[in-house]
């Protein structure tokens, strides 16, 4: 049998040789890197045996990655690092249902729960619960208490009740969602030591931008008040599940969440920008009006790009504004500001409105990181000009949808007032979610998925 080249194996030690929750978490957490095949920890020694693929990852990064989840370990409970253990079987589980379902199908027919009421009615308060705000609301102080991410609640009800009613549409919507997930998670792992942000925010989900949120609380509101009139008038819960499937904010809050975690895939994939939860720092890139551009000593002061100049909408120069937008390049060792320390926890609570570009050359910790108004990201003036592009088109399609999914609420709930059946009404409200994950995959540039690298880590200095 010929070797496997490729695989190669590594132990790795700890400090600490009898500290099972650091050897736990380095059981669980490293699968999740690109490359990795298994891992193994001996509590008896205190070291860790890794099988990995050295085209994907190398030793020395391994050993890096352990050391920083070695350090943070306290900042991660027992029940987050089984969950990441089974993030890979937990996404094959719907495309192996829905394999089952259609293998049941095809020998025994359709089953006769996928007519039940009752379960009809708790696929609806599923529904109601992934996209009206204040009952999300209330699952996510639920999950927060139990130790379990929102996503991950709502997705296994949500899988659960999708294969007792056999429903298609929702397992394929499912698997792509945790998917997308899986890959957004993947990734901020292996950037880990770049960011230099506390382990405790590593399953944190992007969330959907403003006007996304301000969309869901109308829509909840007219949801609402539309199965309440029914309710009363018609005494029929079936037509006020109807107007609450109709009204449903979902479509948009999941289309937008879900082009938030592709967009900062393409980041990480590209080995460009690596800034933590980066799908909403990418979104709101294109309002930053002050980019900073921090060259080595002796390297000499850069031109500013011409594509970057033409999306700032004008022929830019350094130091020249154009609108209200600034572009600067300044030597390192003269900048007044400061980076932010590594492990300093990702702050958002402000508007974006200042861009710290580090270039590759200059090996600093922590430059990968949203503190207040400030983004601080390691790359170039021609991957920023990449981004910026990929900025604008995210914030289209985030916008295109929700005003879809305005159009397609207000339509269901003219078609359920009408008389259209309430299963066919849920059937077009499913479809119609899954219509909008396939089309964020589409509407991005092409240039900016045709050369996609391999996972690669920049060498250290």
């Amino acid at each position: 049998m010929p070797e496997d080249w490729c695989r190669k194996r590594m132990r790795i030690s700890i400090a600490h040789p009898h500290d099972t929750t650091t050897l736990t978490l380095l059981e669980n957490m490293l699968p999740l890197l690109r490359g990795v095949y298994t891992v193994r920890a001996n509590i008896n020694s205190g070291r860790v045996l890794v099988l990995y693929d050295d085209r994907l990852i190398e030793a020395w990064q391994l050993t890096q990655i352990a050391g920083d989840l070695e350090r943070g370990a306290r900042h991660v409970t027992p029940l987050q690092t089984r969950h990441q253990r089974f993030a890979k079987p937990w996404l094959a589980a719907p495309a192996v249902l829905l394999g089952g379902i259609a293998i049941r199908r095809t020998a025994l027919g359709r089953s006769p729960a996928t007519d039940s009421v009752v379960l009809f009615q708790l696929a609806t308060l599923m529904s109601v619960a992934s996209g009206y705000p204040s009952v999300r609301a209330a699952v996510r102080r639920f999950s927060m208490r139990i130790g379990i991410s929102e996503d991950r609640l709502l997705g296994g009800a949500a899988l659960l009740l999708a294969t007792l009613r056999e429903s298609p549409l929702v397992l394929i919507a499912l698997f792509v969602l945790q998917y997308s997930n899986f890959r957004k998670t993947d990734n901020t792992l292996a950037a880990l030591t770049q960011a230099g942000t506390s382990l405790a925010q590593l399953s944190a989900e992007n969330v959907e931008p403003t006007f996304v949120q301000q969309y869901a609380h109308t829509a909840q509101h007219v949801g609402w008040l539309a199965a309440t009139a029914v309710a009363i008038v018609r005494r029929d819960p079936l037509l006020a599940s109807a107007m609450l499937i109709a009204a449903n904010p979902r479509p948009a809050v999941m289309s937008a969440r879900y082009a938030l975690n592709y967009g900062e895939t393409l980041t990480h994939e590209r080995c460009e920008y690596i800034p933590m939860h980066s799908g909403m720092d990418l979104y709101e890139l294109a309002e930053a009006d002050d980019i900073v551009y921090l060259y080595a000593p002796g390297h000499g002061s850069p031109a500013v790009p011409e594509d970057l100049a033409r999306d700032l909408a004008g022929v830019l120069t350094p130091g020249v504004i154009t609108g209200q937008r600034t572009v600067r390049c300044e030597p390192f060792d003269q900048w007044h500001g400061a980076l932010p320390p590594d492990g300093r926890p990702r702050r958002a609570d402000v508007a974006l409105r200042q861009v710290i570009v580090v270039p590759p050359e200059l090996w600093v910790a922590a430059s990968h990181q949203r503190q207040g108004a400030s983004l601080f990201v390691r790359g170039s003036l021609a991957t920023l000009a990449n981004n910026l592009k990929l900025s604008h088109a995210l914030r289209r399609h985030v916008r295109g949808s929700t005003q879809v999914s305005g159009t397609f609420a207000a339509a269901s709930l003219v078609a359920g007032a009408a008389g259209l059946p309430v299963k066919t009404l849920n059937l077009i409200a499913d479809a119609f979610v899954l219509s909008l994950l396939v089309l964020c995959n589409r509407l991005y540039p092409q240039d900016q998925t045709a050369h996609v690298r391999p996972f690669t880590r920049a060498p250290l200095p």
